[in-house]
């Protein structure tokens, strides 16, 4: 499930990654390659936790679908509480913001990691998500019929749809796994 960030409240920084791609901030060390606009990115999702804010995005794509669907918004909250299995979140996954449902939180020190998957793909995604690739807990979704709280993004019916997905997703990889493997075979002539 794709969140694509446009809209007034985030039109600086949309100005700002676009200003900044091809730039790089000098941290002094000279090993550091992070590109500006993710530090840029970085640096107002730290300021909107801190605030507790809240953001409306829009949603499209099909990975969460019943519960979320295309055309429809969600109400985006950033900082609080690390993020509960069951609850869906929005992760930066390189330039795109990705909504999916929490399906294991590891605590790391004094940090945590999300494992996520959407509700309507077979696999989880790969990796752990950390703090700093965290966006925020979707708490609402306004759709046709206003703002609601859709049974499902939270509390008992989310930790159920969470372990379901996740059973699904241990079940599913092998064959995720051999799917993949088939598609990189090259056909020799004559074989079909």
């Amino acid at each position: 499930m794709s969140l694509h960030i446009h809209g007034s409240k985030l039109n600086f920084v949309s100005r700002a990654l676009n200003g900044l791609r091809a730039i790089r901030l000098d941290a002094g060390n000279p090993a550091d390659e992070t590109p500006a606009h993710e530090n840029v990115l970085q640096w107002v999702l730290t300021v909107w936790a801190e605030q507790g804010r809240r953001t409306r995005l829009p949603v499209s794509g099909m990975s969460m679908w019943p519960l979320l669907r295309s055309g429809e918004r969600v109400i985006v909250r950033h900082g609080g509480a690390s993020p509960k299995v069951g609850q869906v979140v929005v992760v930066l996954q390189g330039q795109r913001t990705i909504a999916h449902r929490v399906i294991a939180v590891r605590i790391r020190a004094a940090s945590f990691e999300v494992h996520t998957k959407g509700d309507f793909t077979l696999v989880a995604d790969p990796g752990w998500v950390g703090p700093d690739s965290l966006v925020g807990v979707i708490e609402q979704v306004e759709g046709r019929d206003g703002l609601s709280q859709r049974p499902g993004l939270q509390g008992f019916t989310g930790r159920l749809v969470a372990r379901l997905s996740r059973l699904q997703g241990v079940l599913c990889m092998p064959v995720h796994a051999l799917r993949r493997r088939g598609s990189n075979r090259q056909v020799r002539p004559g074989c079909r």
